[in-house]
């Protein structure tokens, strides 16, 4: 999965170029001299926003969305590294609705957070700019991307100031090069899109903000973006597979991102389905506390070891109807004949998933003597929701507490996914770093169904497909809203507000807006 990064033994040498080449200026021509003014605020959004784009981004578990920019050419795509980190495929959207898929990378580099992308085709967009010099402090700066995916969203702020990447370290991120400090807001969602000038020039990629503080947002300036395009110059395109996950969105590490910095992690709950399992998933209300709880009843495990009479494992949330847990918390419940899960590892909490460990916080305990049974423990730790997620996706799931190590089987698991299935979509904080953006798989693209199950809803769905794919061929005469226009084709899709017609004449596709058709082709679109 590792993949080798850009060094930084250039970045001095190309960082020179560019500080020598701009300190000697050739005369300017009419267009540079009217590209040296400033453009009015909308003007300026007008024009570039059709070069930003929106990233989906579909990882192992999950997904994630980003913005990012083109740049020197109608296929290049600039963006933040930790946007692409550990994907499997993303998608790039423009302004105008279109979608180009990427390619794979060019170059990365993750010290200065740049990732060089190449689409698969050629945009209709320009590519932007990079200013050749830093911006001054106080100088207005634009920002465009999709902060919480509400996509080409404009804001406004100055640069507060020119910070080093060591100035960061103190933050718990490791940085080099020169990177902006900007009033310009930003929120997860944003990474990877331009932060303009009033030139509409980019002098930096927005690239995160400190959550302690308000305000404090930071970009990697142009200069730096510019050492990763000349390190991608040569470069063959490679799978953004092979560009790692960040060490905080590795699983075994089981704890939140980078420190201080805040981040957006959409998580997805199984589609709604048949659960194979003879299990309880059911609400219970804890007078004391207050609290409703979902939870499933206690699990037999099986295990392998003498010493244990019995072992179970219960999962429960605490249940809100607007609103999902972040965390999930997993009871281990034994009795044994003998003391067990003694010394500083004896409560050590591990999970394999196929194969795969994922280490865990330290449980807490309460341990008791039963007469006549033995010793009495009970075990508990709290699970982020997103590793629980990839918990229930796993095909095999294994547990070792101490030296104990116990089997989850498909029936169980079954059961756990019941119950994240029950939980509610939406928004969910885990403090003040981490957000979770709580959606739901469509039923053609979820991980957790199980193989024998998947084959038996592909079928199906397929037939469906098959039915409705049969009436849209019906081919009819298509009629404009004014009357002015007829054509004779047959219905592709629908495609959000557009209908995608096929001639019957030439065979060729074209859009059409919904709105503009009869009242009668408006009905028939629906009908389908």
């Amino acid at each position: 999965m590792s993949a080798k990064s850009i060094g930084s033994s250039c970045a001095a040498f190309l960082g020179l170029v560019l500080l020598t080449s701009s300190s000697v200026a050739a005369p300017k021509t009419d267009g540079e001299k009217k590209a040296d003014k400033n453009l009015p605020l909308a003007d300026l959004i007008e024009q570039t926003e059709p070069s930003c784009v929106r990233i989906d981004v579909k990882l192992r578990n999950g997904s994630s969305i980003g913005s990012g920019f083109l740049i020197r050419d109608s296929n290049l795509v600039v963006t933040n590294h930790h946007v692409v980190a550990g994907a499997r495929e993303a998608v790039c959207t423009f302004a105008n609705g279109k979608k180009i898929e990427v390619e794979g990378y060019l170059a990365y580099d993750k010290l200065r957070d740049v990732a060089v992308l190449k689409l698969k085709s050629a945009s209709d967009a320009k590519p932007l700019n990079l200013e050749k010099v830093q911006p001054r402090k106080g100088e207005s700066t634009v920002a465009i991307g999709a902060p919480q995916g509400l996509s080409f969203t404009a804001t406004e702020g100055i640069v507060s100031a020119i910070r080093t990447g060591k100035e960061l370290e103190k933050f718990g991120t490791k940085a080099t090069g020169s990177w902006l400090q900007t009033s310009t807001p930003i929120s997860p969602g944003s990474s990877g899109g331009p932060l303009l000038n009033l030139r509409g020039r980019v002098v930096g990629i927005n690239s995160a903000a400190l959550a302690s503080g308000q305000n404090l947002n930071f970009a990697i300036s142009a200069e730096d973006i510019g050492i990763v395009l000349e390190q991608a110059t040569n470069n063959k395109v490679a799978s953004l597979t092979k560009i790692a996950p960040l060490r905080s969105e590795r699983p075994r590490r089981g704890r939140p991102s980078t420190p201080g910095i805040a981040k957006t992690i959409v998580c997805k709950l199984p589609a709604k389905r048949k659960f194979g399992h003879r299990y309880r998933v059911q609400k219970e209300e804890d007078e004391f506390d207050k609290v409703t709880w979902l939870r499933t009843q206690w699990l037999p495990v099986r295990y392998k070891d003498k010493r244990i009479t019995s072992c179970g494992l219960r999962v429960g949330v605490p249940y809100k109807d607007d609103s999902p847990s972040p965390a999930v918390l997993w009871q281990i419940g034994t009795t044994s004949k003998n003391l067990l899960f003694r010394g500083s590892g004896g409560r050590r909490f591990q999970l394999l998933l196929d194969g795969e460990p994922i280490k865990l916080t330290e449980p807490r305990s309460s341990t008791s003597l039963i007469r006549g049974t033995g010793w009495k423990i009970e075990m508990s730790t709290l699970i982020r929701l997103d590793v629980y997620l990839q918990i229930i996706a796993a095909k095999e799931v294994k547990a070792r507490l101490g030296d104990l190590e116990y089997e989850i089987n498909a029936n169980q698991l079954e059961c756990l996914r019941d119950l994240a299935f029950q939980l509610p979509t939406g928004k969910t904080g885990l403090g003040d770093l981490i957000t979770y953006q709580v959606e739901r798989y469509k039923l053609v693209d979820d991980p957790t169904i199980p193989a024998s199950a998947a084959k038996r809803i592909k079928a199906k769905l397929d037939r469906e497909n098959a039915k409705k794919e049969k009436k849209t061929k019906i081919v009819r005469t298509w009629t404009s809203k004014d009357g002015k226009y007829v054509i004779v084709a047959s219905l592709v899709k629908l495609d959000g507000l557009m209908v995608v017609l096929k001639r019957k004449d030439t065979g060729k596709e074209l859009r059409v807006p919904l709105t503009k058709l009869s009242k009668d082709d408006r009905d028939f679109v629906k009908g389908r």
